[in-house]
């Protein structure tokens, strides 16, 4: 009996002994908050000369792995990203949401937010209330250089040159 109770105490303290590769990857719910849009999900825009373009969201979620540390654990993260491409009449128009998840291992993808492949993060932004667009009123809306978005509608608005779109659905 004295024994067995030895090889359980070993095995219990070879087994507590060993390093903790424990971690948190993916997205929390506030940071999938950013990725408006369902996948499929039809967005309609029109112009302030009338046309009408109809786009439909993609999204993707990649698993990044690029640090081991000194016990040989891998710490990874998730990214998201929604977008908006292939505006019949914006051609070369692309809409990209991209958020990278915080966690201790990865703490430079805080407020990782960003639009398009820029570097410029716009969750660190505050967002506006009482924004009126299309004599239609909305809430916590970010402006990121003349695109509106907001987190409960997507992308509401944007400029091309001297060309005004609107969100019409």
């Amino acid at each position: 009996m004295n024994r067995n109770f030895l090889y359980f105490i070993i095995c219990i303290t070879l087994y507590s002994c060993k390093p903790s590769c424990e971690d948190d990857p993916n997205l929390s719910s506030d940071e999938l908050s950013w990725l408006t849009y369902s996948n499929g999900q039809m967005a309609i825009f029109k112009n302030d000369t009338g046309a009408i373009d109809t786009v439909y969201a993609k999204i993707s979620f990649e698993l990044h792995c690029p640090l081991t540390d000194d016990n040989g654990c891998n710490h990874c993260y998730q990214s998201g990203e929604s977008s908006l491409t292939n505006f019949k009449d914006l051609p070369n128009a692309i809409f990209l949401i991209g958020i990278d998840h915080y966690n201790k291992w990865f703490p430079s993808n805080m407020n990782s937010v960003h639009f398009g492949n820029s570097a410029n993060l716009f969750s660190h932004d505050i967002p506006q209330n009482n924004v009126t667009i299309n004599n239609k009123t909305y809430n916590n809306v970010y402006n990121f250089g003349g695109t509106y978005y907001s987190k409960a509608n997507g992308i509401i608005s944007f400029t091309t040159g001297t060309v005004h779109w609107y969100r019409v659905l």
